[in-house]
């Protein structure tokens, strides 16, 4: 049974559990009856009296707000605070919206898928590939080869042509430094922006 109620409404009042008069037990609790104070006699049941405040109670209750803190100013202030916080995270998420689409945007114009690869010999493995790219574009990519482990074992950056058509194919060789089971395209980007 919590009593953290009656200890807090005990502070507020003035009287202890023991002298309260006009109380009940209802299934073995105590239940404190209702008192009805005067005005004027110093037992009112919030803890505040009428004269005491300074004439800015409102009646013989002080609204909660009043009595905790929140008055017409800390809402103010409060409501400022929540929109200043509501315009950073609009401007923050407009200003990912937009680098992320300028990103894609940007990535979007080069497509590569990897061909058939062989193994030449230990040492070199032949790798096929097609990119489609925007006509006139400068494009690098880079070709790699991989080993059992998916270890790369070697790496060339080939620098494309540039061309009027979009869609191209072609066939590199790379060194490798251990004996190599495949070769795979990395990636290829705009040779003008790197």
């Amino acid at each position: 049974m919590r009593l953290g109620w009656w200890v807090e409404a005990r502070s507020r009042i003035g009287h202890s559990l023991d002298a309260q008069p006009n109380s009940t037990t209802s299934g073995g609790r105590f239940v404190p009856e209702p008192t009805v104070s005067t005005a004027g006699q110093g037992d009112d049941p919030v803890g505040h009296d009428e004269a005491g405040s300074g004439g800015a109670s409102r009646g013989r209750y002080q609204p909660a707000g009043a009595r905790y803190g929140r008055t017409a100013a800390t809402k103010r202030r409060d409501r400022w605070l929540l929109i200043a916080l509501g315009a950073f995270i609009v401007v923050v998420m407009v200003c990912w919206t937009l680098w992320a689409g300028l990103d894609q945007v940007r990535g979007s114009s080069i497509n590569v898928d990897t061909g058939a690869n062989s193994v030449i010999d230990s040492q070199h493995v032949k790798v096929s590939f097609t990119v489609s790219a925007d006509a006139g574009a400068s494009v690098a990519c880079a070709v790699e080869a991989e080993d059992v482990d998916f270890t790369i074992t070697g790496w060339k950056v080939v620098q494309l042509p540039i061309s009027s058509k979009t869609t191209r194919s072609f066939t590199e060789t790379v060194r490798t430094s251990q004996p190599s089971v495949s070769g795979d395209v990395d990636s290829c980007w705009s040779s003008a922006s790197h």
